[in-house]
């Protein structure tokens, strides 16, 4: 659809407005879709008299402002912090309303659906979290895991070092599948011996 696109268009000539015509202005404005992260450097006083300017441009689009707490400050999926030296950290967020609720491993879904959950979840901890606080955030996507059912080779696999060059077996019914980078190798179950020999092929 084009109305995100156009949407966006309009969003950035907005704020190229209001920041050029701000009295004030932030010392980083960033923005994603409607969420915007600013950092500023001058009196709080001044901060919300930049709110009301950001709002006073077009009635329809109004923005709300949340402050870091105790050095911290959620953007989507981030949780950004303050060091000592005053320099940002960023590990990841979630809500306090989150569930950790995912594909369990019994549902009904196509074993490449369940482990690309997995794998996103993965993908987002290393994109995300330094490296100080990668391996805990590794942890607890395990134990999410373990709790939707997953099996301990499973979530074995979700240790970078130990998934690299892996193959991840799940089995559906009466057929393995053998999951590899996304994509999937369907072994039809004739007979345990017989299914053992060809996965031990394949791996």
């Amino acid at each position: 659809p084009l109305s995100p696109v156009i949407a966006n268009f309009y969003m950035e000539k907005f704020e190229e407005h209001a920041l050029e015509t701000a009295a004030l202005g932030p010392k980083a404005w960033l923005r994603y879709v409607d969420d915007t992260f600013v950092i500023w450097s001058h009196s709080d006083k001044e901060l919300e008299n930049f709110l009301c300017h950001l709002n006073s441009i077009c009635p329809r689009i109004q923005f709300t402002m949340e402050k870091e707490e105790k050095g911290e400050l959620a953007f989507l999926d981030v949780k950004v912090y303050r060091r000592e030296n005053e320099t940002l950290g960023h590990k990841v967020h979630r809500n306090a309303t989150h569930t950790d609720r995912y594909l369990h491993s019994l549902s009904n879904h196509h074993p490449s659906l369940k482990w690309g959950v997995m794998n996103t979840l993965l993908k987002r901890a290393e994109r995300i979290c330094e490296p100080q606080h990668l391996q805990q955030e590794i942890n607890n996507v395990k134990t999410v895991f373990e709790d939707n059912g997953y099996s301990s080779p499973q979530i074995r696999l979700l240790d970078p070092v130990k998934r690299k060059g892996k193959k991840l077996r799940l089995r559906q019914g009466r057929t393995f599948y053998l999951i590899q980078n996304g994509s999937e190798k369907c072994i039809p179950k004739f007979g345990s011996a017989v299914s053992r020999d060809m996965l031990m092929k394949q791996c």
